[in-house]
């Protein structure tokens, strides 16, 4: 599942440059963040991540991002919370017009991609989830 995660990440910073928020995704991030089973994190800007790459080009567009953040929540098999927050970020990314542009499904692993564009910036949000994590990941830049 982990290596399913970084390739997916990996992949996303071969898109366009990534600007605006969505001030929805931004209320999920903050009303599930303090609470127990979950993790949040929140990094500004790429984490110095384009020092380690060698193309150019994948780290100018790492450096676009302004933050990252993810949020994490270890289920049990019959989790309703999970399924829950899974259904209130689709459901914001749908009323959003988030568009899914990648999905993989392997078993009980499932990685989707979504992203909105605007005239000039694009939003991305990864949602990954396998029998035992929801992951969700959300990347905002200029």
């Amino acid at each position: 599942m982990k290596k399913i995660m970084l390739i997916a990440v990996v992949s996303l910073f071969f898109t366009n440059a990534l600007q605006a928020q969505s001030a929805q995704l931004d209320s999920i991030f903050e009303q599930y963040s303090e609470k127990r089973s979950f993790t949040y994190v929140y990094a500004s800007g790429a984490a110095r991540l384009h020092e380690y790459l060698p193309d150019h080009r994948i780290a100018n567009q790492i450096n676009s991002v302004k933050f990252t953040k993810i949020l994490t929540y270890e289920r049990n098999r019959n989790d309703t919370i999970a399924k829950r927050l899974v259904s209130k970020v689709k459901n914001v990314l749908n009323s959003e017009k988030f568009e899914l542009y990648l999905k993989l499904k392997d078993d009980d692993d499932i990685v989707e991609a979504y992203q909105k564009t605007y005239t000039s910036s694009k939003d991305v949000v990864l949602l990954i989830s396998d029998d035992s994590d929801v992951i969700i990941i959300w990347l905002h830049g200029k």
